[in-house]
């Protein structure tokens, strides 16, 4: 998810930078150590990185999603849990991504190409929002 977000700071140029949120959904019998360094992976392109767990009770307890939560807490990695994915209500936001500066913009721009039309990049830079 890329988040446009635009600062005057009280002077006539706009500064326009992206915000980008990662989130890498994994299924309830995925491996934790493979899952910390996927999301590792995307906070080279990311502001901020997110693991989503489907917290489903049959595999997994309590004590295996306290488990993730101090390893994506190590790793500065935000953490959801849900048990239904339909179901809203059932998410539990355990905490979220340490924002990370992305210096590099045109790493962020190799990022964003292939995953976003050239229209759609051209209104997030600005332009034309018809």
């Amino acid at each position: 998810v890329a988040v446009l977000r635009t600062e005057s700071g009280g002077q006539l140029a706009t500064t326009v930078t992206f915000e980008v949120f990662a989130f890498e959904v994994k299924c309830a019998d995925a491996a934790l150590a493979a899952s910390i360094q996927q999301g590792v992976t995307q906070a080279a392109f990311a502001n901020h990185v997110t693991l989503m767990l489907h917290a489903d009770p049959r595999f997994v307890q309590d004590e295996v999603v306290q488990r993730w939560k101090v390893e994506c807490a190590q790793f500065g990695l935000g953490l959801i849990t849900f048990l239904d994915p339909n179901d809203f209500d059932s998410y539990t936001v355990h905490s979220l991504g340490q924002r990370r500066p992305q210096e590099d913009q045109n790493r962020l721009q190799e990022f964003l190409a292939p995953r976003l039309t050239p229209k759609t990049l051209y209104r997030l830079r600005g332009g034309d929002n018809g």
